[in-house]
């Protein structure tokens, strides 16, 4: 999934997603990672967020956008 597409999403279904692709993190780091984001995937992030590049592109890169606007993660064990 494109950043594009992400930043399009409604933050219900952005945190949808974060909930299921980061299911053990905190509520707090879930947050920020449902924001919309608009920097580089080497963005290091400003002081007190979690909002790092690294965390996006993890999950982005795990994500697939069909025609119809859904939306599916892959996670392999």
């Amino acid at each position: 999934m494109t950043l594009k597409d992400w930043n399009n999403l409604s933050i219900w279904k952005r945190r949808s997603i974060v909930n299921v692709f980061f299911w053990n993190m905190s509520e707090e780091f879930k947050r920020d990672i449902a924001q919309e984001f608009h920097h580089n995937f080497n963005w290091p992030g400003e002081e007190g967020t979690n909002q790092e590049g690294r965390w996006y592109e993890i999950m982005l890169k795990n994500c697939k956008m069909d025609k119809n606007g859904r939306v599916k993660i892959t996670i392999i064990i």
